[in-house]
Order: structure tokens, then C-alpha cells, then sequence
């Protein structure tokens, strides 16, 4: 009878876990129909004229099933982003393990806004429509976030390194580096692009100019 108790439930534990799989096999091809639904739309029409409906049509995935995933566009826009910031960073951290042991490091911080500059240019309309709310309530987590501390970390570094051999004169790097990074937030990007009419090139040199005598170590874009 023992034995019989046991074998019962193994198989009970098989079927579980074969239904679990099946979940989340059904659950990663949704969220695959959804992504490449998403991007088609976008790439057609722009992010702004694309709604959650609209894609949720598009994809074949119930719109319930949709909002339970994504609250919003922005949580959607921010999936989508999550390969190509990936790929941008290991470019960034590439550039720099190649120039570590050459270039000066205002040269080498030139680079990295240089980078961060072009990734904005081409992704742009996907982060802005990322926005605040995919942060949750507290506006201030996005700081917190792991990619914000990345970059912060990295251009302070640089910063203090320019210091040390006296190409840059002394300042609070961890301000310098979160007002770099705010100058090159998403939508005040967006704003001087289309508001103020300035090309990304005059941006890179305005925002490299605040902390270098020659904006010409940020190379143009």
C-alpha cells in the first residue's frame, strides 16, 4: 500500500511538473508573439501611435493576458529594450578594455558619452516611451536600477582618473557623473532634439563642454 502511496505520487509530481513546463513554454511564446508584434507595429506606425490593443490583435495574445505581463506600453517598450542595452553595455566595456592601457582617460570618457549619445539617437522613441512609471511609484528607483549604477560607476571612474593625472581639475565626481547622466537622460534628449532643433553632434559637445576645456575629445556622432 506504501508503495502504491508513492508511485501515486511521483506520478502526481510528473504531471505537475510537465504542466509547468507546458506553462512556461506557452508563457516565453507569448511573450515572443508579443515582442515581435510589438516591434513590427512600432518600426510601421511609431511607439506613440501604437496602442495595447493593437497588439495584442496583432500577436494573437488576449489582452488580459497581455496586461498581466505588461501594466503598460512603457513595461513593454522597457522588454524590448533589455537585449540592446545588453549589447550597447558589452560594446561600452569592450571600447574601454581596448583603450584602458592607451588612451587618456578624458579620451576614453569622449568614447563612452560618444556611445551613450548614438545608442539614444537610435533608440530614442523607445526610451522615452519607457518613462518614469516602469519604475515603479518612487520616481527615485530608476537611480537604483543596475544599469544606472553601471553607468554612474563607470563615468566616475573616469572622471577621477582624468583628476589624478591632472587633466581635469578637481570636482565631486558622483555629482558630475549623475548630472552627465541626467544631460543625457531620454527625454531631455528628445526635447533638445525636437523642441530645440539641436543635432546630436551640438549635444555631445555642449554636454562635453560642461566638464573639458576641448568638447573635441567626444569625437562627433
Amino acid at each position: 500500500m506504501q508503495e502504491d502511496k508513492g508511485r501515486m505520487r511521483e506520478g502526481s509530481a510528473a504531471v505537475e511538473d510537465a504542466d509547468t513546463r507546458h506553462e512556461r513554454r506557452d508563457a516565453a511564446e507569448n511573450r515572443r508573439r508579443v515582442l515581435d508584434a510589438a516591434q513590427r507595429l512600432f518600426a510601421e506606425q511609431g511607439v506613440e501611435a501604437v496602442s495595447m490593443h493593437q497588439i495584442a490583435q496583432a500577436s494573437g495574445v488576449g489582452q488580459g493576458t497581455l496586461y498581466r505581463r505588461y501594466a503598460h506600453k512603457g513595461d513593454l517598450c522597457r522588454d524590448l529594450m533589455h537585449d540592446s542595452a545588453d549589447r550597447w553595455r558589452a560594446d561600452i566595456e569592450a571600447y574601454l578594455a581596448e583603450t584602458g592601457d592607451i588612451a587618456p582617460p578624458m579620451e576614453r570618457l569622449g568614447g563612452v558619452l560618444f556611445r551613450m549619445v548614438s545608442f539614444l539617437e537610435e533608440k530614442l522613441t523607445l526610451l522615452a516611451s519607457i518613462g518614469d512609471s516602469s519604475f515603479g511609484k518612487r520616481r527615485v528607483d530608476k537611480y537604483r536600477a543596475p544599469l544606472y549604477q553601471w553607468m554612474h560607476g563607470m563615468i566616475a571612474t573616469l572622471l577621477e582618473e582624468a583628476i589624478a593625472r591632472g587633466e581635469l581639475r578637481p570636482l565631486d565626481t558622483t555629482y558630475t557623473a549623475d548630472a552627465l547622466l541626467a544631460a543625457l537622460s531620454p527625454d531631455i534628449y528628445q526635447f533638445q532634439r525636437e523642441q530645440r532643433g539641436l543635432t546630436p553632434d551640438q549635444i555631445l559637445r555642449c554636454v562635453c563642454s560642461t566638464f573639458a576645456a576641448d568638447s573635441r575629445t567626444c569625437g562627433e556622432i
